[in-house]
């Protein structure tokens, strides 16, 4: 059996940092703990889902399996941990989900490009009492379309905002992307295999982008470009709080 190395990457808030504390005080004997990244072969992430987000982005590029511990509200893609001793020691504890973002090419009125990956879902949107004009062109996809939302989905993302629009949940075994125009005319959404797309903006008022929420806001843009991401990345779960398990729960919540 592979036994499990972790590198710890916790939150400074107080609940997150109490748990960093037990587990140092407690658990170092018995699991396999690094202060060295290049030593760990899995990242013990502490805080919740949009701190794990960001730490997947920002070491997504050395292949580590990414474990989450719930320390917040919102544990998606976090394990639900109780006890501290519940923590996995080898691999073959974990069921591990691979997942593929979407690397994103976001071009200002300044002519700035910034390269940013979304593993949930992108959100582009304007004056709510306005519209503006968006041109998509892929292979598969050439819409010519007006209205106040666009929004593009990864499977992970399919059963959050996506889901609430009526969109359908999109499978993790399949590399599919969703794009969904809201409060348009004439086109809704389209389920399709990832390529490589240009999406080009134009309105009177400000517009904005968000890369997997808020935290990801870019103002004031005129065109992104979609490409798939490489680099897949590596998210372990307990046995008993499976990814797609979850996904199903939660969309059984927002559909009733």
């Amino acid at each position: 059996m592979e036994k499990i190395i972790y590198y710890p990457i916790f939150n400074w808030r107080k609940k997150s940092k109490e748990l960093k504390q037990q587990i140092e005080t407690q658990l170092y004997k018995e699991l396999v703990f690094t202060n060295n990244i290049d030593e760990a072969n899995a990242i013990l992430v502490g805080w919740w889902d949009g701190f794990m987000l960001d730490t997947i982005k920002k070491h997504m590029h050395l292949k580590k399996i990414f474990v989450g511990i719930n320390c917040g509200t919102l544990w998606f893609l976090l394990n639900n941990i109780k006890n501290i001793w519940e923590l996995p020691k080898f691999m073959e504890e974990l069921d591990i989900s691979e997942e593929w973002g979407i690397k994103t090419t976001v071009e200002t009125l300044d002519n700035k490009k910034i390269v940013k990956y979304a593993f949930n879902d992108i959100v582009i949107w304007g004056n709510i009492l306005d519209y503006f004009q968006i041109k998509i062109d892929g292979n598969s996809i050439q819409e010519d379309i007006q209205g106040t939302w666009l929004l593009i989905t990864t499977p992970i993302g399919s059963t959050a905002y996506w889901l609430k629009m009526w969109g359908p949940m999109l499978p993790l075994s399949g590399k599919l992307w969703g794009i969904m125009w809201i409060w348009t005319r004439p086109f809704n959404y389209k389920v399709l295999e990832p390529e490589k797309i240009r999406i080009k903006i134009d309105g009177r008022s400000p517009i904005i982008s968000g890369i997997d929420g808020y935290g990801g806001k870019i103002e004031d843009i005129k065109a992104l470009e979609l490409d798939i991401c490489r680099e897949t990345v590596r998210i372990g779960f307990l046995k008993d709080q499976q990814f797609d398990t979850k996904r199903v729960m939660m969309a059984s919540k927002i559909i009733g």
